[in-house]
């Protein structure tokens, strides 16, 4: 039988966990945000935004102008992506707090299990399971979201 509470089993699980999280994550937001859609919206506000900053770099009050009454759109399709990227964080979180919260019921009697190397500022030698999973969840979302294309 395995013991996940032995520090070495216990670090590969809330490792485990933070990839299977991220994993999902960056699913819904594949699934849900990252749509054709979006990507249009997202391409219209990219291009507006690149050609005011070079109207207004090169002072080009006329044209600066024409774009300004397009400014209320731009600000209508931001919220709408805004909005709709707040909705999948909202709905994320429940789960995420809910399996965090399991993670420290198993994981924080442990300690610092983690003995490192070197001495980081605010960690210090050795880490407890919150600064390993947060570790391991910025990291690995990273590059997972390089892999999957995602944000």
């Amino acid at each position: 039988m395995i013991d996940i509470y032995e520090p070495t089993t216990a670090l590969w699980v809330v490792f485990g966990v933070s990839v299977l999280l991220s994993l999902s994550y960056i699913f819904l937001n594949k699934k849900f945000i990252y749509t054709p859609d979006y990507t249009r919206k997202k391409s219209i506000i990219d291009q507006w935004k690149r050609e005011y900053g070079e109207a207004r770099k090169k002072k080009d009050s006329r044209h600066v102008k024409r774009l300004e009454k397009k400014q209320d759109q731009i600000r209508k399709l931001e919220s709408q992506l805004a909005m709709k990227t707040m909705k999948l964080f909202v709905i994320t979180t429940i789960p995420f707090w809910l399996v965090f919260y399991l993670l420290s019921q198993n994981f924080s009697s442990l300690g610092q299990f983690l003995i490192l190397p070197l001495s980081f500022p605010l960690i210090g030698g050795k880490m407890n399971f919150f600064w390993w999973y947060l570790i391991c969840s910025f990291t690995f979302s990273n590059i997972l979201r390089k892999i999957f294309k995602v944000g």
